[in-house]
């Protein structure tokens, strides 16, 4: 993806609420395409990668009629869904996955999670709404931390370290799923969020530009873990 965001002009609105699908409590839930066009007005939110591609066999299947091996990005093309890049690629093979010893790749994740609050401000989403049971937990899930060992848990069996790297993105999930039910996802400090923000070698205040490299603004992070725009 491009050093910073490419995104359409348009009004910035104040912060979006962060919505829980609770549609499926329990289950892992994929958000629908009829979903996301009965509800036009929220952005959805669903786990992928950085080519933004699926892995040949889901498609595969996607075209024979079986849309569930496509996971979450079932409804990637969607004007409103929005995908956060926790892997490099679609498939299995290590270099697919993030790892300790690159944790400026970690940057794709940040910055896709960025745009999500990007485009909710200038489309004027009404809010940003997330799985029920997260985009990665550390057992489930072919983009999930795949769990071979509990006290190591990486995210292929074969790749360098990953600890750093599930620690980070399990961090800045939760303070995403913070935002909706703090209750349940207890918010951490404002210093921890920032020190890791600074562990991927990234600044809280980010440029955003648009689609010609126009400055529009910036995205500031906020206290709470969320990026708000500002002029």
């Amino acid at each position: 993806m491009l050093d910073w965001f490419q995104v359409l002009k348009g009004v910035p609105l104040p912060p979006v609420r962060i919505h829980r699908n609770e549609r499926f409590p329990g289950k892992l839930p994929w958000f629908s395409p009829r979903e996301c066009e009965r509800n036009p007005n929220s952005l959805y939110l669903f786990q992928g990668n950085s080519k933004k591609k699926s892995h040949s066999k889901a498609v595969q299947a996607a075209k024979a009629g079986n849309s569930k091996m496509l996971g979450q990005a079932v409804i990637r093309g969607q004007p409103n869904a929005h995908e956060i890049e926790v892997k490099n690629g679609p498939s299995l093979q290590t270099y697919d996955y993030f790892h300790d010893g690159k944790l400026e790749k970690l940057k794709n994740f940040e910055q896709s999670l960025m745009l999500a609050f990007a485009k909710a401000h200038i489309h004027g989403h009404e809010d940003i709404v997330v799985p029920a049971n997260q985009w990665v937990s550390d057992r489930l899930g072919r983009h999930n931390l795949v769990a071979m060992d509990p006290n190591t848990w990486h995210w292929h069996d074969k790749a360098p370290p990953q600890k750093k790297v599930m620690e980070y993105i399990l961090g800045r999930q939760h303070d995403v799923y913070s935002l909706a039910d703090p209750n349940r996802y207890p918010p951490r400090s404002a210093g921890e969020i920032r020190d890791s923000l600074a562990s991927i070698g990234m600044q809280p205040i980010q440029p955003l530009l648009d689609s010609d490299n126009n400055h529009m603004g910036h995205m500031l992070l906020d206290d709470n873990g969320r990026w708000v725009f500002q002029e």
